[in-house]
């Protein structure tokens, strides 16, 4: 597995904040209403993150080695890596919907409404963001160190 990059994070955000903008739009034309944004969303996104975290606080202190602890599974470091490399391709896509969709509420802003579902697009902008450095936190831990073979 190749290290995610930020290049790649960011082009993800920005197609999916595209596609969010698009979708807000075209909601709007054919149902004649704004597309809804729901709050579980923001709340579902703040416990994703947060619950990464805590994962990723427990493997960094698993992976310090100290005398009398047991070393991490190798299988459980490569799981770990890999749910870090989802976690920050899916938070990448959501946040960039999120912020598409945030975007178009901006039109909408000054009505009650409008600024409810803004401000619930931004909480799940701010959570996505959170997710995604969090899980590029965990992947960087989870990475093997490159040894010298040379005797």
């Amino acid at each position: 597995m190749t290290p995610t990059r930020w290049r790649l994070i960011v082009t993800l955000a920005v197609v999916a904040a595209v596609l969010g903008w698009v979708v807000a739009n075209l909601y709007e034309l054919v149902a004649g209403r704004t597309l809804p944004v729901p709050i579980l969303a923001a709340i579902f996104l703040v416990a994703i993150a947060v619950v990464l975290f805590i994962w990723t606080v427990l493997m960094r202190q698993r992976l310090r080695l100290k005398t009398g602890q047991e070393p991490v599974d190798p299988f459980v470091a490569a799981r770990s890596a890999a749910l870090a490399m989802a976690s920050s391709r899916t938070g990448a896509l959501v946040g960039g919907f999120y912020a598409g969709v945030a975007i178009e509420m901006l039109t909408l802003s000054d009505t009650e409404y409008g600024l409810e579902r803004l401000w619930i697009s931004i909480t799940c902008v701010a959570a996505s963001a959170a997710l995604v450095f969090v899980a590029m936190w965990l992947e960087t831990i989870c990475r093997i160190k490159e040894e010298d073979d040379q005797p």
